[in-house]
């Protein structure tokens, strides 16, 4: 597979376009439209040709100094191209046979290069030399359906992740700037404890994927602003059939909205992270945080961010080690009232 010479040609092929068109062209005499935004002190820019994306951009991102000036001195430039259309390669059969196959973008770990396939007709290319990205789709209608809550997800990460940085699959909840990150599988209550807090006074820099630092201190950063949560958790939480965080539905079925739809002070600039909790739905009428040990901790916090975010698992799975170290870890067992919920959650934080 990776032997093939001719999947390296394609992959440089496409990075090499995305660098002629950084060393050609402006947002003026491109027709695309470009964003720029500041993840720390990193700064990202991309290209895209689809009408609307800048602003999909915008809107899952919480607010961190975006702008559509296109800086040549961004750490990180992204491209959204279609294939065979604006100089892009086209992919011959043969390539889309090759990248169909699930082990290639394990197989590229031993180059600078990086890769994954989402649906059929979308592809991501990544040059860690470079710092440049491309995701080419098939068509302007090729992009995966869990694009707009967070896009570029797989690009950030390829960029930012290290030993002490990057992005982990977790929510978070916080008072007064001090927090809990949130790990599990999906239907642990992760999303509807984040909610759930969020309605009842606490802090949150993310429900889903949340930047974090791990130097002295454990750190939060706000990434994406998306909120979801299904209709039945909608319920439990008492929002009203027409509120106007229950009128659009995702892919998934679930009412999804942002942090800024919930009006308030929300989103917080970080969240001094004070221990990794693993919630479960009880059936308990009050909330408890039984200890855990850190191995437990991290199986729930590495795989699940492997799956959401392949590529670099060695240093993934090492950063999110070092989290789950640094950390007093707990089971959360969630009492049934969401006001509850938050109360303790709250006064754990203050003790």
């Amino acid at each position: 597979m990776i032997g093939d010479t001719r999947i390296l040609r394609l992959f440089e092929s496409i990075l090499d376009r995305h660098q002629q068109i950084l060393r050609s062209r402006t947002s003026a005499d491109s027709g695309h439209e470009l964003v720029e935004f500041s993840l720390g002190s990193q700064r990202f820019s991309c290209r895209t040709p689809l009408a609307g994306y800048r602003r999909s951009i915008l809107n899952a991102l919480v607010n961190h100094g975006a702008s559509v000036q296109q800086s040549p001195t961004a750490d990180c430039h992204i491209a959204i191209a279609i294939a065979g259309e604006d100089g892009w390669p086209d992919l011959p059969d043969w390539a889309e046979q090759c990248m169909r196959d699930p082990g290639l973008h394990l197989a590229m770990e031993a180059t600078p290069y990086r890769y994954l396939q989402q649906p059929p007709g979308c592809w991501q290319f990544f040059d860690q030399r470079s710092r440049c990205g491309v995701q080419l789709l098939r068509s302007a209608t090729s992009l995966p359906p869990w694009d707009g809550g967070a896009p570029l997800r797989n690009f950030l990460h390829w960029h930012l992740i290290s030993n002490v940085c990057g992005l982990l699959h977790a929510g978070t909840l916080g008072h007064a700037g001090q927090g809990i990150l949130l790990a599990g599988p999906g239907g642990s209550g992760k999303s509807g404890t984040v909610l759930a807090g969020l309605l009842h006074g606490l802090q949150s820099v993310g429900d889903d994927y949340v930047l974090v630092r791990l130097d002295q201190d454990v750190t939060a950063y706000p990434l994406f602003q998306t909120l979801k949560q299904d209709p039945g958790g909608c319920e439990r939480l008492g929002i009203p059939a027409d509120s106007a965080l229950r009128r659009t539905l995702n892919w998934q079925g679930k009412h999804q909205f942002t942090l800024a739809d919930l009006g308030g002070d929300q989103p917080v600039d970080q969240l001094r992270i004070r221990a990794l909790c693993l919630p479960r739905i009880s059936g308990t009428i009050t909330t408890r945080f039984l200890p855990v040990n850190g191995k437990d901790a991290f199986l729930a916090l590495a795989p699940s961010g492997l799956a959401q975010m392949p590529g670099d698992r060695g240093i993934l799975f090492s950063f999110c080690a070092a989290v789950a170290r640094s950390l007093p870890t707990y089971r959360l067992e969630l009492g049934s009232d969401p006001a509850e919920i938050s109360t303790s959650i709250r006064a754990f934080l203050q003790a």
